[in-house]
């Protein structure tokens, strides 16, 4: 499947290397050169390209790109406000503790990839300001920033360090409705979001279609549920239905072809946070 890249130098530098990657995320369909945007073959749904950005993300008149829960649906609309993205992102700038953290991630995230090998392309999904990106950009050709907000994506575009990698390119994206092949790309890397969604239906359909667009690996972070937090929430009589752990990962993704290797978590001394490491059996 291929995509008639636009005349405008912009788009066509956003959009070349994804031309054999993008189809409708609505229907899967190919999708034509419009102008100022990309529009289905076969359903007629039209995506802006902006600023050299296609926009996939969860709002347009046409589509539906609404979670499974509202909780979920109402995380998504969170990150919409302009403002969101440099605040959120300043916080792991001016917190010393979330500084440590994100120093902790990224050195997992390294030694995770490290596993898989180096690749040729990767999404990144949510890629929020890019905090996350400086190893996934040293671990392929060809690295896709994807977030379900155009500030986030700007922000990342704007103030991330792509220098290691061959090409980037930057869209909106909903993580339910992927705008992209099966297996279209080697890797997906799915950090900070699966944790926020507390529908179990919710778990499920974003784990499968992280592994529909991935040949080799996914990446996908989660507060594990037999952690020592989680545990003593529970102990104290709070249900907290966010969390999930290694076994039922497992068991979700089996039926799409991928078994778990390793969930290393964030801190050795008792961190809920982990990352789990899923590739094709």
């Amino acid at each position: 499947m291929r995509i008639t890249i636009l005349a405008t130098t912009a788009v066509s530098e956003s959009l070349g290397p994804l031309q054999d990657i993008l189809v409708c995320p609505t229907c899967r369909s190919d999708l034509e050169n419009a102008e100022d945007g990309l529009c289905c073959s076969r359903c007629d749904t039209f995506y802006q390209v902006a600023d050299g950005i296609p926009l996939f993300g969860i709002f347009g008149e046409s589509s539906d790109f609404s979670v499974q829960s509202e909780a979920g649906q109402a995380y998504e609309y969170k990150f919409t406000s302009a403002s969101t993205p440099q605040s959120y992102d300043q916080q792991f700038v001016d917190d010393s503790h979330k500084r440590t953290r994100t120093e902790r991630e990224v050195r997992i995230l390294g030694n995770l990839l490290s596993r898989t090998g180096r690749v040729n392309a990767i999404l990144n999904v949510p890629c929020g300001g890019g905090r996350l990106s400086q190893p996934l950009a040293q671990a392929c050709s060809l690295l896709v920033e994807a977030d379900v907000a155009l500030p986030q994506v700007r922000f990342a575009r704007e103030h991330g360090d792509y220098s290691e990698v061959s090409q980037a390119a930057w869209m909106t994206l909903s993580a339910f409705h992927l705008p992209c092949v099966d297996r279209g790309f080697d890797g997906v890397v799915c950090a900070r979001l699966i944790h926020h969604f507390s529908e179990p239906e919710d778990h499920r359909r974003l784990l499968a279609e992280l592994c529909r667009v991935a040949k080799q690996f996914v990446i996908v972070s989660f507060n594990d549920s037999f952690s020592v937090k989680s545990i003593s929430r529970r102990l104290r009589g709070r249900h907290n239905p966010h969390t999930l752990n290694g076994a039922l990962i497992d068991e979700m993704v089996r039926p799409h072809g991928f078994v778990l290797r390793t969930a290393p978590a964030v801190s050795p001394l008792g961190s809920r946070h982990r990352y789990a490491l899923l590739t094709r059996s």
